[in-house]
């Protein structure tokens, strides 16, 4: 009866995976004995070959020796060996093997697990007393049961208790065990086999870095120790030991791990790393083709299970905040929280990577799940380190691209991309600009090879053509003429191509500057140009658009320029200004050009109207709301544009109309050139010219007639001591001593005379001549046109903004009713008349547009 119930439990219960490899091993173990049946030795045999596996590594940590327990199990078998057999015969199971097999299903059901695994096979040989596991043991003085009580007690060690409570077999392993066909064994599993086997194997979820380290596969990594060191910490910690590596893209957080494989690989770890297998999870992988409920948790218990066997692996996790929420539905787990009770026991290491954002959004506000890692911060590197990666990189992208980079052409990726590719970090970007800017030489190289082909297409075109002409024929001798031609230029291309192709192409500054312009949309001339030049040439240029501000654009570019050639603290902004005079005058216009001559693009002008700060908590708009409140993942007004774009130029217009509060904000920018924002980035303002406008003291000093040139005739060129003073006094009852002491220059600006409003207005009738143009339509004003708008315009309290609205008024109202009567215009002439206003004296419509609509 006892034997049919054996009988009957093992035929309801289904084989695991890896105990049925251990049978089908068995066979072999007893045929390489020269056994004449299988016996209970070849089980044990048969683990024990297996690999590193739970029951392997359960014995190791009783310090049993495995060499011997296997010496032990061969000597014992001697007795039963036989001179040879052929093995290709099928052995007979002895009537002690069937009997263990037996046990096997009865451990399984006594502690409740559905599923036969090598640990019910190893218990059931422990219980036959007299067989050669159960000797071996009681020879070393081992109590069996103690052993069998330990092994069930540490058996969550193991990661087993899932498995005994799963209601299927486990999936194939994730080091490529593959798991067997069908066999008599397991014969009633045939359908739930199938439906296993459709299942990805998971070997396909993980990438062996440490193996691609051995093969030379990886880039090397330069720099980083002291990060490295502390990983290789984290790693040996007996505890909580699961480092994540916290950074902004680009700046190598990847590559760091990439680093430590490498370190593994050559031994340069301390002990307990020298042996690590570091495997990258590709989560995506994971949770594609997981249709129905259960199948990802299935998945990533059976992941984790099998990093939990092999003591000597470390899963890597890039973009770790991908595992909150991912493969979540209703009713089940995601996989953060699948690794929490894990890691919380230490069934095995991980280690994470992400960025700060995500880690702040995703990983922090878990805290069950951020306490089981400790961080690895990652700041961008300097730019002196991007330039050593690079040189580390070279050969590779060489050897790649089949060309040659010159040291200049090294240290422009570095220096370009960090001015002009402000978005991203290094040196992911100087990398980027290194890749592409060697595959830019290697597809001009091939332009020349294809213009070669194209001129010998056209030859043999001109040959044909030159068949089928008489020789009289005036068209023989002009074809006759062109073949010639195109041999001479297929001699020369050819030459040129075969002396270029048997050299190495050369990768040089300017094919770098060429990239970094179309990475970041910025013209090339403004790329190759020599900020020198650009800094020498600033008052040339900016008095041409800058009407009666002479003193003040010299003394702006002096001070930029004294900056800008290394005198200035180069942890403070490149310059810091106060803009004082009336309204209208050109502060403001003059930051915007300042901006688009330094730094290429008005994108790069940020412009704050502190007229929208004038309640003390509305800094908060500025840096960024504290976390918890509403518009928290925005960032600030201001620190969210200088992060995106750190060349620019930021002008805080109207500077006296803020609260006090936010003087004291400015002080940290000012001074260190930089600012913390609400979500704690720093936000750095090196790069960057303050600029702050102001009408404090101009109102009260134009009433006395005098200073800052306010109407009068004749406008002073340097204002006297009594006006400036006047004017400083207003400042320091406005702003703090030491608010004003971190400004580098006070600039004043006169009010606009009559001569000034004169060239003003050349400009923007200029600027309606330009537009018109496009349409095809001239535009002219008579002299007594001019001078009316330059009296209409002119009021020295408003500066240039009065003529601004005479212009719209008296000229473009005119052009505009004239445009929609008459759709074929060819020229205008506007006049004015005492009495009458400003009119279109004449007008010339093209007669063969007329009527076209």
């Amino acid at each position: 009866m006892a034997a049919n119930k054996k009988g009957k439990i093992m035929g309801m219960m289904q084989f695991s995976n890896d105990l049925r490899r251990i049978i089908n091993e068995t066979h072999e173990e007893a045929v390489r004995a020269q056994s004449r049946e299988i016996l209970p030795a070849h089980y044990m045999l048969a683990i024990l070959h297996s690999g590193k596996n739970r029951i392997t590594d359960f014995l190791e940590s009783e310090d049993v020796d495995l060499q011997r327990f296997e010496s032990f199990l061969l000597a014992d078998l001697q007795r039963v060996r036989i001179a040879s057999r052929s093995e290709d015969r099928e052995l007979p199971i002895s009537m002690a093997a069937r009997d263990v097999l037996d046990r096997t299903a009865l451990e399984a059901e006594n502690l409740g697990a559905k599923t036969l695994e090598v640990l019910h096979l190893f218990l059931a040989l422990l219980q036959r007393a007299g067989d050669s596991t159960h000797r071996f043991f009681v020879e070393l003085n081992v109590d069996c049961e103690l052993l069998r009580s330990k092994l069930l007690y540490h058996r969550d060690f193991f990661n087993l208790e899932e498995l005994l409570l799963s209601d299927t077999p486990s999936t194939d392993s994730l080091f490529g065990m593959s798991a067997l066909g069908n066999d008599n064994d397991a014969s009633d599993g045939d359908d739930e086999e199938e439906e296993s086997g459709e299942e990805k194997d998971s070997s396909e979820f993980c990438i062996d870095l440490t193996g691609l380290a051995q093969s030379g596969k990886l880039d090397p990594v330069v720099g980083r120790a002291r990060e490295l060191e502390r990983l290789t910490q984290i790693l040996c910690r007996r505890k909580k030991n699961n480092p994540v590596v916290i950074g902004e893209p680009g700046v190598g957080k990847t590559a760091l791990v990439e680093g430590l494989a490498q370190r593994i690989v050559s031994g340069v770890v301390p002990r307990q790393l020298r042996s690590k297998r570091i495997l990258m999870l590709d989560m995506n992988s994971v949770v594609a083709g997981t249709k129905y409920r259960g199948q990802f948790e299935e998945r990533m218990k059976n992941i984790i299970d099998e990093v939990s066997k092999r003591s000597d692996t470390i899963l890597y996790i890039d973009e770790l905040h991908s595992v909150v929420g991912a493969g979540a539905a209703s009713g089940t787990m995601d996989a953060a929280n699948i690794l929490k009770q894990p890691l919380a026991r230490g069934f095995f290491q991980c280690i994470g990577s992400t960025t700060i954002d995500d880690y702040r959004k995703q990983i922090e506000q878990d805290a069950a799940l951020a306490r089981r890692f400790q961080k690895v911060e990652l700041d961008p590197c300097s730019e002196e380190m991007a330039v050593q990666i690079l040189l580390r990189l070279q050969p590779k992208y060489e050897e790649y691209h089949k060309v040659r980079y010159t040291r200049e052409a090294i240290e422009a990726c570095v220096a370009l991309t960090q001015r002009y590719v402000a978005e991203r970090a290094l040196p992911d970007k100087a990398i980027d600009a290194m890749d592409e800017a060697g595959a830019r030489a290697a597809v001009c190289q091939w332009h020349e090879s294809e213009r070669v082909r194209v001129i010998a297409n056209l030859q043999e075109v001109a040959q044909g053509s030159l068949e089928l002409l008489s020789g009289d024929d005036e068209q023989y001798a002009s074809m006759r003429q062109q073949q010639h031609a195109l041999g001479l230029e297929l001699e020369y291309a050819s030459k040129e191509c075969q002396e270029n192709g048997n050299e190495c192409v050369e990768v040089t500054e300017e094919t770098v500057a060429a990239v970094v312009s179309m990475m970041a949309n910025v013209p090339i001339q403004r790329v190759q140009a020599s900020e020198s030049e650009r800094l020498l040439q600033m008052e040339s240029v900016f008095v041409k658009e800058i009407v009666g501000q002479d003193d003040a654009v010299s003394v702006v570019a002096r001070a930029i320029r004294r900056n800008r050639s290394g005198l200035r603290d180069p942890n403070r902004p490149i310059g810091s200004f106060l803009f004082l005079g009336p309204t209208g005058v050109g502060k403001t216009y003059l930051a915007k050009v300042l901006a688009k001559y330094l730094f290429e693009s008005e994108r790069n002008f940020v412009r704050i109207d502190m007229s929208e700060f004038q309640e003390k908590n509305s800094i908060s708009r500025l840096l960024g709301t504290t976390p918890g409140y509403i518009g928290y993942e925005e960032g600030g007004q201001l620190t969210e544009q200088v992060r995106h774009h750190p060349y620019s130029v930021v002008l805080f217009d109207e500077i006296e109309k803020a609260a006090p509060e936010v003087y004291n904000v400015l002080l940290q920018l000012l001074d260190d050139g930089r600012l913390t924002d609400g979500a704690g980035r720093v936000v750095d303002f090196k790069n960057t010219i303050i600029i702050m406008t102001s009408n404090v003291g101009s109102r009260a000093l134009s009433e006395f007639g005098a200073g800052i040139g306010f109407s009068t005739p004749s406008r002073k060129e340097n204002l006297c001591e009594r006006e400036r003073k006047y004017i400083e006094d207003a400042l320091k009852r406005q702003f703090s001593p030491e608010f004003l002491n971190r400004i580098d220059e006070l600039v004043f600006f006169n009010s606009l005379t009559v001569d000034d409003m004169e060239k003003v207005l050349k400009i923007e009738i200029e600027k309606i001549r330009k537009r018109m143009g496009e349409l095809g339509i001239q535009v002219k004003l008579t002299k007594a046109a001019l001078a009316y708008l330059v009296k209409e315009g002119y009021d020295p309290k408003y500066g240039a903004r009065p003529l601004r609205r005479a212009i719209q008024r008296y000229i473009e109202d005119l052009l505009a009713d004239a445009l929609l009567r008459k759709s074929a215009l060819e020229s205008v002439v506007i006049d004015y008349k005492e009495g009458v206003g400003t009119f279109i004296k004449q007008q010339r419509t093209d007669r063969r547009l007329e009527g076209v609509h």
